[in-house]
């Protein structure tokens, strides 16, 4: 378990930032076919946007 980056934004805060709010997230884990928890990967999409 735990948040991995994949691909930087190119700003070193902006990466903390949304790692630090997907590790916030709450999760269910996922079942095979039985209801037994197993071990997934989730890809999410973090987008940005800067005001002044």
């Amino acid at each position: 378990s735990g948040v991995a980056l994949l691909e930087s934004s190119g700003y070193e805060i902006l990466d903390e930032e949304a790692a630090k709010a997907v590790g916030a997230w709450l999760y269910e884990p996922a079942t095979n076919q039985d209801g037994n928890p197993i071990d997934c990967l989730i890809k999410v999409k973090i987008t940005f946007a800067l005001q002044n």
